[in-house]
C-alpha cells in the first residue's frame, strides 16, 4: 500500500494545527447568529418605491415634513343597509380612539357620494399617520383585529392598502424562500453525489452552504438596526449564500481530493488545498464583490441598494467561511472524504468532463462562442420580464389579500386603496390667501374632469365658506385704519364670529378626509382658528379700546372695584 507523501520544509498553518479549536469556535458562532437570525424577519423593511433625485421623492418629503407619515386603507362593507349604517359608525369609533387615525366615510356631512354607491355597500377610507415599516408590521394586523371585533354578520368586511399587500408579498416572499430551500438542498445532495460518487464529500458543501445562509442571516439582524434593508434581502440571502457556499466549498473538496489521490498526507493536502483553491476562491469572491460595490453608486433606491449590500455581505461571508473552516473540516476528515464511494475510482484518461475542458482549453474562441449562445438562449426570458411597484398581480390568485383588493376595485372601482396625494405650497402668503383657494378650487375642478378620475377630495367647500371671512376683512382693511363707530366693530365682530365657526366645521369635516384631503384641510382649520381669535378680538372691543396686554399675549387684569372689595378680572 502506497503511503502518503509528506511536503517537507513547510510548517502547518496555526487555523491547520488546531483544527478542532477553529472548528468548535465556528460552531459556537454558528449557534449565535443562528438564534439571533430568527428574529430577522420581523425587522426588515417594507418595499418602497423611492427614487433620490426625482419629483415623486421630492413630493414624498414635503408631504412628511408638513404633514407627517400617511399608510391609507380602503375599507368595503357589504350587507343590509341597516345593518351597515349600525356597524359602519361603530366601527369608525373603534378606530378614532388612536390619536392618529383619520377616516372619511359616508356618514360624514358633505361625504363623497362614491363612498356609497349603493344602499348595501360603504366604503370608509382610513389613514394611519406612521411610517411604511410600522404600518405594514403593526397596524395590519391591529386593523384586522378591530375589523373583527366591531364588524359580524350580516355585514361583510374587506380591507386593502399599501401596507396590506406590502405585507402579503413580504409573506409570500419569505414562504417561497423557505420552500425553495426545502426543495433545493435534495436537488443539490444528488447533483453533488453524481460529482463526487461519496456521500461524505457531497455533503461538506451542502453543509457549508447551510452555514453561509444560518450566518447570513444573523448578520442581516445587526445591519437592519443601522440600514434599510428590504424584505426581499432575505431572499438574496438564502439564494446567493447557498450557491456561493457550495460553490466555493466544492472547489476546496475537488482539489484537496486531487491532493489526496497524488498521495499527499491529508493535513499537507489540506494546506495545499488552502493555498492554490483558496486562492482561486478569493479572487472569485473580490471579483464579484467589487462588482457589487460599484452598483451600490448606480442603483437608485432604496430596495436595489439594499440587496446589492446583502450580496456584499454573503459573498465576504462565504469566503471567509470556505477560506477559514473549509481546510480544517477537511483536515479532520482526511481520507475518509472518499468513504462509500459510489462505483469505482475513476480511471486515468476517462474523464469525460475532463475532455471537455481540455478541448475548450486547446479552442478558446470556439468554447466562448458556444458558451455565450448558450448563455443568450437562458437569458432571452429575461425580455419579457415586467416589472412594476408591489400590485396584487405579484400574489397568487387564491392570496386573501389579492382577492380583497380585487374585490373593492370591482364593486367601488380603482384607484382607493392607493390614491394619488397632491400637495400644494404657497410662496407668497398663507395658503388660505384668497388668490391661492381659487387656485386649487380651479384645479380641483379641472382634475375632477380628466378621465379615470374616480373622486376628487380637496378643499373646494372651504374656499366658499371663507368667502364672507375675506370680504369683511377686505372692508375693515379698506378704511385705511378708522374702524368706524363701536357699534359696526361689534356687528363686525359678530359676522367674523358666524364666519369663523363655518370655518372651524368646516375644518372638522375636512379632517376626517382620506390622506389627500388632509393636507390642505390643516391650512384651512388654521385659518379658522386665526378668524375665531379675531373675531373674539373684535368682539371685546365693542365694550371699549383694546386691554393693556400681559406678558405672554394675553390681555393683562385690570383692578376694579365691586360689593366694596378690590377683584381681578381679564378684559
Amino acid at each position: 500500500m502506497k503511503s502518503p507523501r509528506r511536503s517537507e520544509g513547510h510548517e502547518q498553518p496555526l487555523l491547520l494545527r488546531h483544527p478542532r479549536t477553529v472548528l468548535a469556535i465556528a460552531a459556537v458562532l454558528l449557534i449565535a447568529l443562528g438564534v439571533i437570525g430568527a428574529g430577522t424577519e420581523n425587522r426588515l423593511d417594507p418595499t418602497t418605491l423611492d427614487v433620490p433625485g426625482t419629483e415623486s421623492l421630492r413630493g414624498n418629503e414635503i408631504l412628511e415634513e408638513h404633514f407627517g407619515p400617511s399608510a391609507p386603507f380602503a375599507i368595503l362593507l357589504q350587507g343590509p343597509a341597516k345593518a351597515i349604517d349600525r356597524q359602519g359608525p361603530a366601527m369608525i369609533r373603534a378606530l378614532r380612539r388612536q390619536p392618529q387615525v383619520t377616516t372619511l366615510s359616508p356618514w360624514d356631512t358633505g361625504a363623497v357620494k362614491r363612498l356609497r354607491p349603493k344602499p348595501d355597500e360603504a366604503l370608509v377610507l382610513v389613514d394611519f399617520h406612521v411610517g411604511t415599516r410600522t404600518a405594514v408590521n403593526d397596524v395590519v394586523p391591529h386593523l384586522n383585529h378591530v375589523l373583527d371585533e366591531t364588524v359580524h354578520e350580516p355585514v361583510e368586511v374587506t380591507q386593502t392598502g399599501y401596507a396590506t399587500l406590502s405585507r402579503a408579498i413580504q409573506d409570500e416572499s419569505i414562504d417561497a424562500t423557505r420552500n425553495g430551500e426545502l426543495l433545493a438542498f435534495p436537488f443539490l445532495l444528488v447533483i453533488l453525489l453524481l460529482v463526487f460518487r461519496s456521500p461524505i464529500a457531497a455533503a461538506i458543501p451542502l453543509a457549508f452552504g447551510a452555514i453561509t445562509v444560518v450566518a447570513s442571516r444573523g448578520i442581516l439582524y445587526f445591519f437592519t438596526g443601522w440600514f434599510e434593508i428590504d424584505a426581499f434581502a432575505l431572499t438574496v440571502c438564502s439564494m446567493m449564500g447557498l450557491a456561493l457556499g457550495v460553490d466555493y466549498s466544492l472547489l476546496l473538496v475537488s482539489r484537496f481530493r486531487e491532493e489526496l489521490a497524488a498521495g499527499t498526507a491529508p493535513a499537507d493536502a489540506a494546506r495545499l488545498t488552502r493555498l492554490h483553491a483558496g486562492r482561486t476562491v478569493v479572487f472569485a469572491g473580490s471579483t464579484l464583490l467589487l462588482s457589487m460595490i460599484v452598483s451600490l453608486f448606480l442603483l437608485p433606491g432604496a430596495l436595489l441598494a439594499s440587496l446589492a449590500g446583502t450580496v456584499c455581505m454573503v459573498v465576504i461571508l462565504s469566503v471567509t467561511v470556505a477560506t477559514v473552516c473549509g481546510p480544517a473540516i477537511l483536515t479532520l476528515v482526511g481520507p475518509r472524504v472518499n468513504l462509500w464511494r459510489i462505483g469505482g475510482p475513476p480511471r486515468e484518461g476517462r474523464s469525460r468532463l475532463m475532455v471537455l475542458v481540455s478541448g475548450a482549453l486547446r479552442r478558446p474562441a470556439v468554447a466562448t462562442l458556444v458558451i455565450g449562445l448558450v448563455l443568450l438562449v437562458f437569458a432571452g426570458p429575461a425580455i419579457g420580464l415586467k416589472t412594476g411597484p408591489p400590485s396584487p398581480e405579484q400574489l397568487a390568485r387564491d392570496n386573501p389579500a389579492r382577492q380583497d383588493a380585487e374585490l373593492i376595485d370591482q364593486t367601488i372601482g380603482q384607484g382607493w386603496d392607493a390614491p394619488f396625494q397632491v400637495v400644494a405650497v404657497s410662496r407668497e402668503g398663507p395658503i388660505t390667501g384668497a388668490k391661492n383657494l381659487a387656485a386649487i378650487n380651479e384645479f380641483q375642478r379641472k382634475l375632477a374632469k380628466t378621465p379615470g378620475v374616480q373622486a376628487v377630495i380637496g378643499p373646494e367647500r372651504a374656499t366658499k365658506r371663507v368667502e364672507p371671512l375675506q370680504e369683511l376683512g377686505n372692508a375693515v382693511l379698506s378704511s385705511k385704519g378708522n374702524y368706524g363707530p363701536v357699534k359696526q366693530l361689534g356687528k363686525l365682530g359678530r359676522s367674523l364670529a358666524v364666519a369663523a365657526g363655518g370655518v372651524g366645521q368646516l375644518r372638522e369635516g375636512i379632517t376626517e378626509a382620506s390622506s389627500g384631503a388632509g393636507l390642505l384641510a390643516t391650512g384651512a382649520g388654521r385659518a379658522g382658528k386665526g378668524a375665531q381669535l379675531l373675531a373674539n378680538g373684535l368682539g371685546r372691543a365693542t365694550s371699549g379700546s383694546a386691554s393693556p396686554r400681559g406678558p405672554n399675549g394675553w390681555p393683562a387684569p385690570r383692578k376694579r372695584r365691586r360689593w366694596g372689595r378690590s377683584t381681578s378680572s381679564w378684559r
